[in-house]
């Protein structure tokens, strides 16, 4: 029984639609994407609500991050992946619909929002940094589960038993890695939502550290289980190194 299990798992390979039709479909990346952004905007109004914060001003944030988000991660990847490509085809910078977001790039876009943000309606924003951390992580692994569907960002070829075969690649049984980048994030997610309940004397921007150099570094691990992942590894460094900055600015 648990071999048929594991031989059922091991012939997996994940459909990027939910719903097909005649010219297209429901993706599971666009359900997933939009589920997490409604998720992460009620954990936002919850957090809002704690500080007595004005709610009001939650879709505002939501505006800022998602035009910030959007465009550093589009610029990313066409700067770091692909930029060849879109050289000779650059009106396909604009058509995110066809995928190519850089994680890396929508956390400094959403650095910059968040800073034009706290400047308009005076917050202070290492606090407001601490709720994004709760709900970026929350995002994140809605995101990578996504990726698994579009059976992109997969690992090397492996014969352990959850090995997955996607179709875009050579149908060989390789690493989940989504899963795993996935299942670290969520565990982000709950630890980064605890200390915010059980240490609210914290100074701000703690969290904000905390999700910096925790995620990060779980990601240059797992991606070593990954296919061309160098670059991304190089790109998590930096986001390592500015979460101990900010731990260190705390302390003084």
């Amino acid at each position: 029984m648990l071999n048929h299990l594991f031989l059922t798992l091991y012939q997996f390979t994940p459909d990027p639609f939910i719903i097909h039709w005649e010219t297209g479909g429901l993706r599971w990346y666009s359900l997933l994407w939009g589920l997490s952004v409604l998720l992460s905007y009620f954990v936002a109004q919850y957090l809002f609500r704690k500080n007595k914060w004005n709610q009001r001003h939650v879709i505002i944030l939501g505006q800022y991050l998602l035009i910030g988000g959007l465009i550093g991660a589009r610029l990313m990847h066409v700067l770091f992946y692909d930029l060849p490509y879109f050289l000779e085809h650059p009106l396909e910078v604009f058509m995110i619909w066809k995928g190519g977001l850089a994680s890396h790039g929508g956390v400094i876009g959403n650095f910059i929002a968040l800073y034009l943000f706290s400047k308009k309606y005076q917050y202070n924003p290492w606090a407001v940094l601490d709720v994004l951390a709760v709900g970026a992580s929350l995002i994140g692994g809605l995101i990578r589960i996504g990726n698994f569907f579009n059976s992109e960002l997969y690992g090397t070829i492996t014969d352990v038993p959850w090995a997955v075969v996607f179709r875009t690649a050579d149908l060989q049984p390789r690493h989940p890695t989504q899963l795993y980048e996935a299942g670290m994030i969520f565990g982000v997610f709950f630890l980064l939502f605890y200390c915010y309940h059980r240490f609210p004397k914290w100074k701000p921007g703690t969290l904000m550290a905390l999700f910096l150099i925790i995620a990060p570094t779980c990601r240059i691990i797992i991606e070593c289980w990954k296919e061309d992942a160098v670059v991304t590894q190089l790109l998590s460094v930096p986001l390592v190194i500015l979460g101990v900055g900010i731990l260190v600015k705390m302390k003084e």
